[in-house]
C-alpha cells in the first residue's frame, strides 16, 4: 500500500470520510467531521503507522490533507 492509500485510510478511519483527490485540498474547517480530536488522533495514527513525528511547526502549517501529504513526503 502506498502512502496515499494510507494517509487517505487513516483519515476515513479517524475523521468517517473518504477522500478523493480533488478533496486534498479542503482545510481542517472545511469538514464537518474533521474537528480537533479527530484532527489529534488521525496526526497520532499517522506517526504511529508511517514511523515518524511531526515537528511543533510542521502541526501548525497542516491544516489541509495536501499539506499534510506535503510533510509526510519531505519526510
Amino acid at each position: 500500500m502506498n502512502k496515499v492509500d494510507v494517509i487517505s485510510n487513516i483519515f476515513e478511519r479517524n475523521v468517517g470520510v473518504h477522500l478523493n483527490e480533488a478533496e486534498y485540498d479542503l482545510e481542517f474547517n472545511q469538514i464537518n467531521n474533521w474537528d480537533s480530536l479527530k484532527h489529534v488522533q488521525f496526526i497520532v495514527d499517522l506517526e504511529l503507522e508511517l514511523n515518524i513525528q511531526f515537528t511543533a511547526e510542521e502541526l501548525e502549517i497542516g491544516n489541509s490533507i495536501k499539506k499534510i501529504f506535503e510533510i509526510i513526503n519531505e519526510k
